[in-house]
């Protein structure tokens, strides 16, 4: 042995038992089983990132193959914005700081497009402490950031239709204002054509802002929906003509309608308004000419389908599609389109409330709007509406009525409305037609006149009252104690809860704010005729 050496003695190695070689090998095929089977990514990697070896479904996940991925490193596959906070936590796992560590980032696969995942990372040692391989387990979180995405969207369009709601609610009792006087000056300067010519176009001018209001109150869910139970497809056909008018004749307008579609129960003339309004902008997407589909199918939506879209409840849907052969709009663009005034149109050229009417006539309708759209390719909106059990024959026939301007009377009507400048315009209106009018500002006041005053025949109130009596609170008290009484109620907007009510109530009409005085005439006589004809009706019967 050469001077200077010193024999140091190898480590005794302890013997192996066979026991524990089965019970390391079964180990090893355990992992190696639940490696390849488990339903999510899982990958090793080397110390310095190569991957080791991967499973099929990482590879599945990102669209690689196993060979592809084992010639990269995680490294190359994670986004650059997460790759510093990715290698701090690896540092830390390397250098013994940490045990293991978990950590939201983003792959981007094979295609280019990136991924959401969860990532959770244990390091494995050898025998001696030193770094062998980690083992990375990899979460796919795509669906659940695109249903929390969906729920964020869905809460703030509840903020916003609230918002909206109250507004056009304050901005309809101005134009009830606005217009009623208007329509009675419009009387007073008969044969004065200049003034004439002013009112007109002050009148319209109104109109279309009642027009608007009417679409922010459709988006926020406010709107009195006048709701029957109708054929979809006849709806559509009898379109037709107007749908051809309004996209221009460089557009081609196919229909392909489902053979015996379910009936659904909406309101009509808002559906068609809907239908219109996507046909409107679908043109406005093919300024060179195109092509406009209109598909009806019936639809039955799954429990899965509901999981991805909270707001939608799984059953059977009628569902009216519109598509076009347009521009198509860019993802960052998607997120907004029903929002009320966004619009990718010119200054002067639309309103941005077509898409955010349709969302509030779906969505008040207990329905679903869905939005394709991809750029170069052109868009596709469907409104799923829920399929209507009555049958054909259980449906009342609907005639026509002719409507005569200005219907007048003469009979006692309270008017209650606790805006002061509109109670005087209903007043003034009711008045002109030939009614004795009475007033009241609120409920408690209109119960006390009714106490007092047994020539009342009708009461127009006012939905939305202070002091904790509403409208339809008021139609059943005083009906409950006057049975033959009529009502007719009015409103700028109403809550889906107040809407229940006024279906609940007999003898009951609406009238929307702001309302023209034809209208205010023709539903008042035809309150009051019915009252009479149900009068004579009971008083023939007893005879």
């Amino acid at each position: 042995m050469p001077s200077g050496q010193t024999l140091q003695a190898e480590p005794k190695r302890l013997p192996v038992s066979e026991d524990s070689i089965l019970a390391l090998r079964e180990s090893e095929a355990r992992f190696r089983a639940a490696f390849a089977t488990a339903p999510h990514g899982m990958g090793l990697n080397k110390p310095n990132g190569r991957w080791l070896k991967v499973n099929a479904a990482l590879c599945t996940m990102l669209g690689y193959t196993e060979e592809e991925l084992l010639d990269t490193d995680f490294q190359t596959i994670t986004h650059p914005d997460d790759l510093e906070a990715d290698m701090a936590f690896m540092d830390q796992l390397l250098d013994g700081t940490i045990p293991s560590f978990q950590m939201p980032k983003r792959y981007i696969r094979k295609d280019g497009k990136v991924m959401p995942i969860l990532l959770s990372v244990a390091l494995i040692r050898d025998e001696h402490g030193q770094p062998l391989y980690t083992v990375a387990q990899i979460l796919d979180l795509t669906l659940q950031k695109e249903a929390e995405q969906r729920l964020m969207q869905a809460q703030k369009m509840e903020a916003v239709g609230q918002l909206t709601g109250g507004l056009a609610h304050d901005f309809n009792n101005l134009l009830a204002i606005v217009l009623g006087n208007l329509q009675l000056l419009e009387r007073e300067v008969s044969g004065n054509e200049k003034a004439q010519r002013r009112t007109a176009s002050a009148m319209q001018a109104a109109q279309r802002g009642a027009q608007l209001t009417q679409r922010l109150l459709a988006f926020s869910r406010r709107q009195i929906l006048q709701a029957e139970v109708s054929d979809p497809n006849s709806h559509i056909i009898g379109m037709t003509e107007l749908l051809h008018r309004s996209i221009g004749e460089n557009i081609e307008l196919k229909t392909s309608l489902c053979d015996r579609g379910w009936l659904i129960n909406v309101d009509s003339n808002q559906l068609e308004m809907a239908i219109l309004n996507l046909a409107v902008n679908a043109r406005d997407a093919m300024p060179d000419g195109g092509e406009l589909t209109i598909e009806t199918s019936n639809v039955t939506l799954d429990a899965r389908y509901a999981e991805a879209y909270p707001d939608v409840g799984p059953g059977e849907y009628f569902a009216v599609s519109v598509s076009d052969s347009g521009t198509g709009m860019p993802e960052d663009i998607l997120a907004q389109v029903f929002e009320p005034f966004f619009t990718t149109k010119d200054v002067g050229q639309g309103s941005g409330l077509g898409l955010s009417m349709v969302f509030g006539f779906a969505k008040q309708s207990l329905g679903h709007v869905d939005l394709h759209s991809m750029e170069g390719y052109g868009t596709t909106v469907t409104i799923y509406l829920p399929r209507e059990t009555t049958s054909v024959a259980d449906m009342e026939p609907t005639t026509g009525t002719h409507r005569e301007d200005y219907p007048a009377g003469h009979e006692t009507i309270l008017v209650v409305e606790d805006n002061e400048a509109v109670r005087d315009v209903s007043v003034s209106m009711l008045e002109a037609l030939g009614y004795l009018v009475l007033q009241a500002e609120n409920g408690m006041e209109a119960l006390a006149m009714l106490a007092r005053r047994g020539d009342i025949a009708l009461v127009f109130t006012d939905i939305v009252m202070p002091h904790g009596m509403t409208g339809t609170d008021l139609a059943a008290v005083a009906k409950a104690k006057y049975p033959e009484l009529r009502f007719v109620l009015t409103s700028g907007f109403a809550e889906a809860a107040l809407t229940r009510q006024i279906d609940e109530l007999v003898s009951c009409a609406f009238l929307a704010k702001p309302f023209k005085m034809s209208d205010l005439a023709m539903i008042i006589r035809k309150a009051l005729d019915e009252a009479v004809s149900e009068h004579d009706q009971a008083a023939a019967s007893r005879c």
